[in-house]
């Protein structure tokens, strides 16, 4: 017989926390870096490598602010919040902070 899902237990919650601040160390980490070596006061020998790391840096921030929103519950909240304001709203236009949340689901 197949195993449904099983209800999270606090040891569940404390290891995303754990991972939570371990992503949010990681972004924080990254954004000082970018802040301390701008990539165009390099030599100019070295700018293209340097901006193609710190374009990787910043792709890889992307990544792990999506998955701390993920996995934070953020975007639970959004979605069902969003549920409701469509319920309500019945073909009225959405926002511009919702398209672009909107846009980062699909």
């Amino acid at each position: 017989m197949p195993q449904g899902r099983r209800k999270p237990t606090s040891k569940d919650a404390d290891r995303v926390n754990d991972n939570l601040e371990v992503i949010a160390k990681a972004i924080n980490d990254a954004k000082t870096y970018i802040d301390k070596h701008p990539w165009d006061k390099e030599k100019p020998e070295d700018m293209a490598r340097a901006f193609d790391f710190i374009s990787k840096l910043i792709d890889k921030i992307n990544t792990w602010n999506d998955s701390y929103m993920e996995k934070s519950g953020i975007m639970d909240v959004y979605r069902s919040v969003s549920n409701v304001q469509k319920k309500e709203r019945k073909g009225q236009v959405s926002g511009g902070i919702e398209s672009v949340l909107k846009d980062i689901i699909k």
